[in-house]
């Protein structure tokens, strides 16, 4: 019920507007959905590594932020 995100641009900005409650829902539940999008859907296993040891909606925001310094944006 969130936006649709389409690239890691997306899930940062969106991860600056989360709740820690929305934050919970998509870690805490069955899996990181969040990790699993990003290995899934745009392949990039260290990035969802990160993700998943994210804890914080800070550390999941600075594992997007060093993906994107990875991928030169």
């Amino acid at each position: 019920n969130g936006p649709a995100l389409r690239h890691l641009l997306d899930l940062s900005k969106f991860l600056a507007i989360i709740t820690e409650e929305q934050f919970r829902f998509h870690t805490a539940r069955s899996g990181n959905d969040f990790a699993k999008w990003v290995e899934a859907i745009l392949g990039d296993k260290a990035c969802a590594k990160a993700l998943v040891a994210a804890k914080t909606i800070a550390t999941a925001r600075g594992a997007i932020a060093r993906a994107l310094k990875r991928y030169n944006v």
